[in-house]
């Protein structure tokens, strides 16, 4: 049941924030840069990635969905709803947003760190496949024109944008464990 609350008021908070803002044209504007910025290839395995309604290869919305937060009023409301806009404006503050003052967006390193009580997308693309340093700078770039675009194009006190660039699974090396009986 929590995991189906939360799917929904996932793809509902998505459906909104695609009446605000077209993430299509945000893509076609990434694209239409005069660099490559490689997909990152992992929909199959990141829950951000795979339930995803935004329609973006490059945009992801990485708020973690507290659907437990609900009362048991507002769980049958977000079951039956009437005007998904009104659910959302008057829940999604309890429901995306976490406590204190900061939360850590994965692995826990200073870029990865954001205000708690914001929304944050993530900008997500495969830097192995990038080939030379002119390109990150001018990702830097266009990261910093998307989180203008969001934050004049959306109406939440405060938005935010991390990078997630697909190295955290080259930087973990698994060990096997062997036991062995002496």
């Amino acid at each position: 049941m929590i995991h189906f609350c939360k799917t929904k008021y996932y793809q509902i908070f998505e459906e909104y924030l695609r009446t605000k803002v077209s993430f299509e044209e945000i893509d076609k504007y990434i694209e239409t840069n005069n660099i490559s910025i490689p997909i990152i290839e992992d929909k199959d395995i990141n829950f951000y990635h795979k339930f995803s309604h935004l329609g973006s290869n490059y945009l992801f919305l990485r708020n973690n969905i507290h659907v437990e937060k609900l009362n048991p009023e507002e769980i049958i409301e977000l079951h039956n709803l009437k005007n998904p806009e009104q659910f959302i404006l008057k829940t999604y503050e309890k429901v995306l947003y976490e406590d204190g003052d900061f939360v850590f967006a994965g692995v826990p390193i200073d870029e990865t760190l954001v205000a708690s009580k914001s929304i944050f997308f993530e900008f997500a693309f495969q830097l192995a496949k990038i080939e030379d340093i002119n390109t990150l700078k001018e990702i830097k770039k266009i990261e910093t024109k998307i989180l203008a675009f969001l934050k004049t194009n959306l109406d939440f006190n405060r938005i935010g944008l991390i990078e997630y660039n697909g190295m955290s699974k080259y930087l973990y090396v698994k060990n096997e464990i062997k036991e062995e009986f002496i």
